[in-house]
C-alpha cells in the first residue's frame, strides 16, 4: 500500500524529533496506535454486520438452500 525506503522512514523520524521533541515522540507515538487499533476495530465491526447482514439476506432469498452459504449455482462438487 505505502512505498517508503529506509531512507525515507529516517528522514520523517528526525524530522519529526526536531519538530516535534524527543520528550514529545513516545505520547504522540502510543495516540497515533490508540487511533490506528480503534480504526481497525472500527473496520472489523462495520465488515462484520455487513457480512451478517448479507447472510440474511441471502437466507430470506433462499430459505431452501440446505447446500450451503457459500455455494455458488453450478459450482457444486460431486465426489467421483
Amino acid at each position: 500500500m505505502f512505498d517508503f525506503s529506509f531512507g525515507e522512514i529516517v528522514l520523517v523520524a528526525v524530522i519529526a524529533v526536531i519538530a516535534l521533541g524527543p520528550k514529545d515522540i513516545p505520547r504522540i507515538a502510543y495516540q497515533i496506535g490508540k487511533w490506528l487499533k480503534q480504526f481497525g476495530y472500527t473496520k472489523y465491526t462495520l465488515e462484520r454486520q455487513f457480512d451478517l447482514f448479507m447472510d440474511r439476506e441471502n437466507k430470506k432469498r433462499n430459505p431452501d438452500d440446505s447446500v450451503g452459504e457459500n455455494m455458488i449455482e453450478g459450482d457444486d462438487k460431486k465426489d467421483a
